[in-house]
């Protein structure tokens, strides 16, 4: 009689635990994405600010007044908050996320960006990471200043064409980094 009763418990202990490990799986492996296309309006310039967490940056030049983003995160925390607005003649670009450095993401995670930036307008645009890995590609884009606050991080930076318009400035700061920078005589 005792057998039977530890073996039943054992079986509900190994079933509650495949059943809990199933419903984990399929709630971590959810997948939230999104597609943000944003026309810039009647702007003379756009000052662009990216507050990026931890994951993989992708940017790259797009459409003449248009900024388009696709994020694809999986935990809601990493989810991207996307503000603009237009002050004067200049449009004001502002993506974030709420990550704070005490936060504890699990790995596995998914958090990527994938932006395209307006090729027609100059750029202001200013870049704080914290941990990543980017890959930033200026080429085609009209590049007025360019500041890259970053913590640990892989970062590709390139300018394959010369720049469309005199560069101001350029800052780069990092922590324990590597940065890979390709066609600087063109910025």
């Amino acid at each position: 009689m005792k057998l039977k009763t530890i073996t039943r418990y054992i079986l509900l202990i190994l079933l509650f635990l495949i059943f809990f490990f199933i419903t984990y799986e399929s709630i971590a492996n959810k997948e939230n994405g999104e597609n943000r296309f944003i026309p810039l309006g009647e702007v003379d310039s756009l000052k662009m600010t990216i507050k990026f967490g931890v994951g993989k940056l992708d940017l790259i030049s797009g459409q003449e007044c248009v900024f388009e983003g696709n994020f694809q995160y999986d935990k809601s925390i990493l989810k991207p908050n996307v503000q603009y607005e237009i002050l004067g003649e200049t449009g004001v670009l502002t993506l974030s996320q709420s990550i704070k450095k005490d936060l504890d993401l699990p790995f596995p995670y998914k958090n990527r960006w994938n932006l395209k930036l307006p090729s027609d307008v100059p750029l202001q645009l200013y870049i704080n990471t914290a941990t990543y890995i980017g890959y930033i590609d200026l080429t085609n884009l009209q590049i007025e200043y360019f500041h890259l606050n970053s913590g640990a991080s892989q970062t590709n930076i390139e300018f394959n064409q010369p720049n469309l318009i005199d560069l101001k400035n350029i800052n780069i700061k990092t922590g324990a980094s590597s940065i890979k920078m390709l066609g600087l005589a063109n910025a």
